[in-house]
């Protein structure tokens, strides 16, 4: 235990030191830069680890979790859980990877001068990945947190498998009217990829258009009127439209399937319980 103290003791004194196994070395640099490398690497070296991460809170929270799903709380839990998942991998990996790297013994057969050298790598890299390391844990605690968020919010404490299928035709159906607006708004046409993605749902196309242009055409009028909506007006007509044409999906299953529903409680890993 002393031997390990006293090994972590070293690497932590060669984290943030620029003088090197030779002391001519640091005529490589002028003498100025040097001493003002030495002096504030710690406070860089400090500062760091507050981009451990690979994404801010906030990039995180607005962006990884909207990503692909909208504003639609069941997908958006999912979003979480699969990154949660996916930084919890990371974070088993960098553990035994810090392990090894920690663990790893010099070289018998080299240099004093190069041991020494080589010792400075190995404590930047580990520092580098104690960086890693701490930006996962970080990562999940902020991902946990907009967990507890979104389900609080929305009321899903107690989601199931089944819940976040019923929900599915809802989604896929705003998801559709979603992507058709952008591309009006782009193109002022309708790509095939949304109009075949709507059509899946069975939601008819020209009635799509007509929904949309109508109301680009009454936000253009708002907009000129001296209004300035925001974000949350669309919104809240996708969560319209999605109200609205979500009975076009169940048309579908019922025409291809023969059912209003095509999932299957038993083969789910969470299913809803009886109250």
């Amino acid at each position: 235990m002393v031997e390990a103290s006293q090994q972590e003791h070293r690497v932590d004194n060669m984290r943030t030191e620029i003088t090197t196994t030779q002391s001519n070395f640091t005529a490589l640099a002028p003498a100025k830069a040097v001493e003002l490398a030495s002096a504030r690497l710690p406070e860089m070296v400090a500062k760091t680890q507050s981009f451990g991460r690979s994404n801010s809170q906030t990039t995180t929270s607005l962006m990884s979790l909207t990503m692909l799903t909208g504003q639609a709380p069941h997908r958006q839990v999912r979003q979480v859980l699969a990154e949660i998942s996916k930084r919890q991998s990371a974070l088993a990996e960098a553990q035994v990877s810090y392990v090894e790297l920690f663990e790893k013994e010099p070289d018998p057969d080299c240099s004093e001068h190069l041991h020494e050298a080589k010792q400075r790598l190995k404590s930047f890299q580990l520092q580098q990945m104690e960086n890693h390391i701490s930006g996962a844990v970080k990562d999940i605690a902020v991902l946990i947190a907009a967990y507890d968020n979104l389900v609080t919010t929305h009321g899903m404490e107690n989601w199931t498998e089944e819940d976040f299928e019923r929900h599915e035709n809802k989604f896929h159906v705003r998801r559709g009217f979603e992507l058709l607006y952008r591309n009006l708004v782009e193109l002022g046409r309708g790509k095939e990829a949304s109009i075949e993605y709507l059509q899946q749902f069975g939601v008819h196309i020209q009635i799509a258009l007509r929904e949309i242009t109508g109301y680009i055409a009454a936000t253009d009028e708002s907009i000129t009127n001296g209004a300035r909506p925001t974000a949350a007006d669309l919104e809240d007509f996708l969560d319209q439209m999605a109200l609205k044409y979500e009975h076009c999906a169940v048309e579908v299953t019922q025409r291809m399937f023969g059912v209003e529903s095509i999932t299957k409680p038993e083969f789910m890993s969470l299913p809803k319980t009886e109250a």
